[in-house]
Formats: structure tokens, C-alpha cells, sequence
């Protein structure tokens, strides 16, 4: 269960005065505790209102209101995302929350997973959603390392469904000296067109990671359904956004082709 936890404005928050550093390390100190849990997926504080503005929707028109707001105790000042087996374990873990010497409130919502919805939310729905949460993902270094490494092993052995799932609707796709496409449909039509192979051996050379690009190199023998063998070496350069992958080029070269053996 996700649960959005708020920690509400007062007067000194709303009128900018910054925490102590004893209250930035207790505060520091329990993000961690948090992260340690597994529990903590998001938190950050905010400015006062008087930085802040409203949008207002009313008969089709929009009005914007500048900050500050009046009614204090209904702002927020801050919050967090945890994801927690209650709401019984979200009270436990905000009662640990450091107290300092001001006071405060703190509001603990949950929120809505697709299974709240029922039958309104359809599978397509769904899956459109799940697609947005992919493009949403900040990946580390060390993360998207392990993601491209996934993605060669559903290359490797032809999990269709796990690359749709991982390539964004604009995707393009170049397969250097052999084809070029655009769009997820035409992706799917090439991963159709494609010869059955089985990979026997594959060996990674490389895997280099930049920001959101991606290069791995490596060499593989594979064997149609005739039962005819070839070597190959590989060099597939990849762009994310999020977790999906918004361009490929491809670029493959046979090293050795063998008959049928």
C-alpha cells in the first residue's frame, strides 16, 4: 500500500523560517531510517504559500490566484511517499517522525492503486498507464545498466512481450545497412519479420552507460530452424526516456557462416 504523507504548514513555515540544523540532521537522520525500511520512495519540502499560486476551473474559464493563502492549517509544507503493508505501520513509522521543538501536524492519505477503480478501468486503460509510470522512472547509472542488460537477454531470447513493453510509442528503430523504422506498430511488424534463431553462445564485450544512453557489444552464434549456424558481432545503441526506450541502432556484421550441421 503507497501512502502520501504530509507534513502540514504553521505559521513559521508558512512565514519561511528554515529549520535548525540540529532539525535538518533529526530530519536527515529519519529519511534515512526510512530508506534503510525500504519505505521511503519520495519526500521533499515545499516554499510558503506566499511562492506559491492556485488555479481555479469554472464554467470552462481558469482564474490564477496569487499566494500567500489564508487558511494555513490546510497547506502543506512538505511530504513524503512510502509504501508500507497499513495504515497501521504508516501511524507507527509518522510517530517516530522527529518532533523538534515547534509544533506541527502530520496527514497520512493513501492512494489509489488500479485495482480501486473496478471494472472501469479497463485493461487498455491499464496498460496505458503502466506505459506513462515506464517514461516516469529515474534510473541510476547502476539501474539502467542492469535494465539494458534485461533488454539483451528478451533480444537473446525473443521475449517479444518484454521489449513492447520496454520501447516507447515513437520508438525508431535502425538497423544499419538493413532497415529503418518508427512507431511501435512497425516495431512489432520487424520483430515478426524476424528469422527464429537460438542463441548457443553469447559472449558481452562491452556495456557503457551515459545519462540516458546506453552501447553494449558483444558477439553471439546463433542457429536457424534448418539447423545452419553463424557468428555474429553486435554493437546496439540505446536512448531512454525513463525506463523506455526511445531509439536503437543496431549495427551486425557475420563474422562466420556455417552450413547445416
Amino acid at each position: 500500500m503507497r501512502f502520501i504523507i504530509f507534513m502540514k504548514a504553521n505559521e513559521d513555515t508558512e512565514a519561511g523560517v528554515m529549520p535548525t540544523e540540529a532539525e535538518l540532521a533529526a530530519m536527515g537522520a529519519y529519511n534515512q531510517e526510512l530508506i534503510e525500511a525500504g519505505i521511503m520512495k519520495a519526500g521533499e519540502g515545499l516554499h510558503p504559500s506566499s511562492r506559491g499560486v492556485r488555479v481555479s476551473f469554472a464554467d470552462g474559464e481558469t482564474v490564477v490566484t496569487d499566494g500567500p493563502f489564508a487558511e494555513t492549517k490546510e497547506l502543506v509544507a512538505g511530504y513524503w511517499l512510502w509504501e508500507v503493508d497499513s495504515m497501521e505501520e504508516a501511524i507507527a513509522w509518522v510517530k517516530k517522525c522527529p518532533a523538534g521543538e515547534r509544533p506541527f501536524e502530520i496527514e497520512i492519505r493513501q492512494i489509489f492503486e488500479a485495482d480501486d477503480f473496478g471494472e472501469e478501468y479497463t485493461p487498455e486503460l491499464r496498460e496505458a498507464a503502466e506505459a506513462q509510470q515506464r517514461q516516469m522512472v529515474e534510473l541510476s547509472e547502476e539501474e539502467l545498466r542492469a535494465h539494458v542488460e534485461r533488454i539483451n537477454e528478451a533480444w537473446i531470447n525473443n521475449d517479444q512481450d518484454f521489449l513492447l513493453d520496454y520501447v516507447a510509442d515513437d520508438i525508431r528503430w535502425n538497423m544499419v545497412g538493413y532497415s529503418a523504422t518508427e512507431g511501435k506498430e512497425a516495431f512489432q511488424e520487424s520483430l515478426n519479420a524476424m528469422p527464429s534463431m537460438t542463441t548457443e553462445d553469447f559472449q558481452r564485450e562491452k556495456l557503457v552507460v551515459d545519462g540516458s544512453k546506453a552501447m553494449l557489444t558483444g558477439t553471439m552464434k546463433t542457429r536457424d530452424e534448418d539447423g545452419r549456424a553463424q557468428s555474429i558481432a553486435f554493437c546496439d545503441s540505446y536512448e531512454f526516456r525513463g525506463a523506455l526506450i526511445t531509439e536503437i541502432t543496431s549495427y551486425v556484421v557475420v563474422l562466420k557462416a556455417q552450413s547445416q550441421e
